[in-house]
């Protein structure tokens, strides 16, 4: 099977949408397919390249001409809304590739839907996040989940994040476009049940409530649990680390995700500090605008290879994932449980589709501090019960491997092709 994956972004941008198509591109290609990635063209990289055996085609867009709409001049963000240079590129390579399915991630899928207008091939829309949805891309408002969208609350909301004339322009797109890419969409992919809750509910509805005429069938398939590289010694393992920073010894807990208010780092340090003899807490991520002052006492690391951080999550007593945002399913969660780790998480987005509570690991209200701190409290006492739940949690963690998810792409591409045709699936 011919199958064109599209994405805003790819190596070597490191995002967890990157890393995932990049990973599935490879699996896919692994079982004999005919593999082409394409997307959004950025300063100083090439416009065609293998990367691990798969071909990368880059598209300039207008986007890289009007830099008021991609922000970082080095990393060109694709619009919420057909990029007409992009579409004419990807018309181009869909003509010279054939392909039999395109998979599509990101706003980047508006000018794919343009693009593919009239020419009869099947549109698989990856939905990882809410920006189909949500023009922030995050279903949070005021630091709270946002109950769904509405005009006004936009608007306000998106101008707070973007600007006035940025935010007019996002959420003008976004919600008047659902309707549009619904309709030309063969099949959606959400990566977790919560994910494909919401785009029933804020993409597959006119903004008035009135159901969308055609409504396309939702899979659900989670992501690739990325393979683990972990270098053991040298300059960039994690050893060097521990050493280069001093850190202290003994075991630690450990949260990865991105240093910002919405992934719970002010209950997890209210949490902490109730803690009884407390091991160390370590940090892992990168610093945004709106990252809190941190205190001195904790150990915040950034900028780290994937390897080194699959390295820091083989030696933590523990891991912690108290989102405060519907994560849609994060990957910090599965990989820590890939090595028998156990997690604290919040009971929100998709991680309830993988923790189960007190089976694989535990489940706690998001923005509960007595709640997170007595669940960090028990793994922090209870060694067995450790031991128990990374035992169950790197079993059921197993079915998460790009063999096992690429094959139930394959199955939703033939279920695609064979409808589009006319087949039956």
């Amino acid at each position: 099977m011919r199958i064109m994956l599209i994405s805003d972004f790819f190596a070597p941008y490191l995002g967890g949408v990157e890393l995932q198509v990049q990973a599935l591109a490879k699996a896919l290609t692994a079982e004999g397919h005919d593999v082409i990635v394409a997307t959004v063209w950025s300063k100083g990289l090439s416009r065609e390249e293998v990367i691990d055996g798969v071909r990368l085609v880059r598209l300039k867009s207008l986007a890289t001409m009007v830099p008021w709409f991609s922000g970082d001049p080095d990393r060109r963000y694709h619009p919420p809304f057909p990029d007409p240079r992009v579409g004419f590129g990807l018309r181009q390579l869909a003509r010279k590739f054939r392909p039999d399915i395109v998979q599509t991630h990101g706003w980047i899928a508006y000018s794919c839907a343009l693009a593919l207008t009239g020419t009869g091939i099947p549109i698989v829309l990856s939905v990882r996040d809410y920006g189909y949805a949500c023009a922030t891309r995050n279903l949070l408002i005021d630091g709270k989940i946002c109950s769904g969208p509405d005009l006004r609350k936009c608007l306000r909301h998106a101008g707070r994040v973007y600007g006035p004339a940025k935010g007019i322009a996002a959420v003008t797109a976004v919600m008047g476009l659902r309707g549009w890419l619904a309709r030309r969409t063969s099949l959606i992919h959400a990566v977790s049940g919560h994910v494909a809750a919401i785009v029933r509910r804020d993409v597959l509805r006119a903004p008035t409530d009135d159901p969308v005429i055609v409504i396309p069938d939702i899979v659900i398939i989670p992501n690739i649990v990325l393979e683990r590289k972990v270098p053991a010694t040298g300059p960039g393992s994690w050893a060097a680390i521990v050493e280069k920073d001093d850190l202290p010894p003994g075991p630690y807990i450990l949260f990865v995700g991105a240093l910002q208010p919405h992934k719970g780092l002010g209950p997890l340090l209210a949490a902490y500090r109730l803690l009884k003899n407390a091991p160390h807490l370590i940090l892992i991520g990168t610093r945004w605008p709106d990252t809190p002052v941190l205190p001195d006492d904790i150990t915040v690391l950034s900028n780290l290879e994937h390897g080194v951080v699959m390295a820091a999550w083989e030696g933590c007593l523990f891991g912690v994932a108290p989102s405060i945002w519907p994560d849609p399913l994060p990957g910090v969660v599965r990989e820590a449980m890939s090595l028998g780790k156990a997690v604290v998480a919040s009971r929100v987005g998709g991680i309830v589709d993988i923790i189960v509570d007190d089976r694989n690991g535990l489940l706690v209200a998001p923005d509960d501090v007595p709640e997170l701190a007595a669940a960090m409290q028990r793994l922090v006492d209870d060694q067995a019960l450790r031991d128990r739940l990374g035992a169950q949690a790197k079993a059921d963690v197993q079915t998460y491997n790009p063999t096992n998810i690429a094959a139930r792409y394959q199955d939703a591409y033939d279920q695609t092709r064979d409808l589009a045709t006319g087949g039956t699936p």
